[in-house]
């Protein structure tokens, strides 16, 4: 959106193609409520039949695409990061040869962040509870004495369907061990805003409010950590579809 603000006087034209992951996104209404929530002043597309993630041999959320002027793909990039050098690529697309900012040869390094971590049973990964899945209908899950990185568990009464759990109960909680600087997560279920209790290694956080289907930021940290991230529903109903991670 900064981007286009910014350029769109000079000839920059943006298209988002929303090619959705869960049924949810799939919603017309639900796409104009987040376009509206984020302030998105440029056409978006709603691909649901993964049509133009096809033709651009797509494989990540988000990805850009840079064209010439003759329709011709000159720069990409996928996933987060690399803002600065993707500003100064569509600088030089539109004529504009003062670059934003100095850009320096990265350091290269290892950091290590938990990947995405889906809790439907059709990608689940790390699940650590110790009982067996009961697909698509109300199981009680307890935790495991430990858990390691990247695993999680759950407590309590859920339902674990495809693509999300859903709780069946108040107090039902998810616990978390991750490697990352913020946690977020895919939540909806509720119309009526609801707040979702948050502990970082058993410390007490701020409670996130819950209303509709959303990306929700639960944790945001000073640095990369390594910690376990505990959460708890005021309400049943709540569905939980992935934890997504950012760090340095």
């Amino acid at each position: 959106t900064n981007w286009y603000n910014k350029y769109k006087g000079q000839g920059l034209v943006i298209i988002g193609i929303h090619s959705p992951e869960f049924d949810f996104e799939k919603e017309l209404a639900n796409v104009q409520k987040s376009v509206q929530q984020h302030k998105i002043n440029y056409p978006v597309g709603l691909d649901n039949n993964f049509t133009t993630w096809r033709n651009f041999s797509n494989h990540y959320w988000p990805a850009h695409y840079l064209l010439d002027k003759n329709g011709k793909v000159v720069y990409t990039h996928f996933g987060e990061g690399d803002y600065a050098i993707t500003e100064n690529n569509i600088r030089f697309l539109l004529g504009l040869n003062q670059p934003v900012d100095n850009i320096q040869q990265p350091v290269a390094r290892f950091v290590y962040i938990t990947p995405e971590t889906y809790l439907g049973y059709s990608r689940i990964g790390e699940f650590f509870s110790p009982e067996e899945i009961s697909r698509n209908k109300p199981a009680n899950y307890t935790y495991p004495p430990d858990l390691s990185v990247n695993a999680w568990a759950l407590s309590g009464s859920w339902q674990i369907n495809a693509e999300q759990i859903i709780s069946q109960q108040a107090k039902a909680r998810i616990k978390l061990h991750f490697n990352a600087q913020q946690v977020y997560a895919v939540i909806g279920g509720t119309t009526q805003p609801t707040n979702i209790q948050v502990w970082l290694d058993g410390v007490p956080q701020p409670a996130v409010s819950i209303s509709g289907h959303n990306l929700y930021k639960l944790l945001d940290l000073p640095n990369l950590s390594n910690g376990v991230l505990e959460l708890e529903t005021a309400v049943p109903g709540l569905e939980f579809y992935t934890f997504t991670f950012g760090g340095e």
